[in-house]
């Protein structure tokens, strides 16, 4: 029980780690990869949703 509740907890901080890279990242990469993070960002969302 513990054990998957700390793999949850750290999946969930590696998560919160890649959206601050991708939220800094995206005013310069923007032009090039509007369409690629969007669509990117809604399936790892709902991704992460569906196996919360």
């Amino acid at each position: 029980m513990g054990r998957g509740k700390e793999a949850r907890g750290s999946r969930w901080l590696d998560f919160r780690l890649n959206w601050l890279v991708y939220v800094d990242l995206s005013p310069r990469l923007l032009p090039t990869y509007s369409l690629l993070g969007t669509t990117f960002g809604s399936s790892l969302l709902s991704i992460y949703i569906l196996s919360a």
